[in-house]
């Protein structure tokens, strides 16, 4: 959780354009996406396309890596986990 990289926002290779369809993709922290998922009411539905939206948007970028955000998805639900085993509250 705690990667010492700072997030970036990079430019979309053209290549990649028409499959994401746009010019600005943020390479988030962990712990950045794990504090903003925290901020989702409890009950409410949020799509990973949705959720990978709305955190990009927040941070000024067009769009989340997918790939980078999805890994980091799992890291922040382990560690939600872990603190639920622990008796602390997620």
């Amino acid at each position: 959780m705690e990667n010492p990289q700072e997030k970036k926002i990079i430019p979309i290779p053209q290549k990649w354009r028409k499959q994401y369809g746009h010019r600005r993709m943020l390479v988030p922290r962990p712990l950045d996406l794990d504090s903003f998922i925290r901020k989702i009411p409890s009950g409410k539905l949020i799509t990973f396309p949705q959720l990978r939206n709305r955190f990009a948007f927040t941070l000024g970028a067009d769009s989340c890596c997918p790939f980078t955000s999805g890994n980091f998805l799992r890291i922040s639900a382990e560690a939600a986990e872990e603190d639920l085993v622990m008796g602390g509250a997620s």
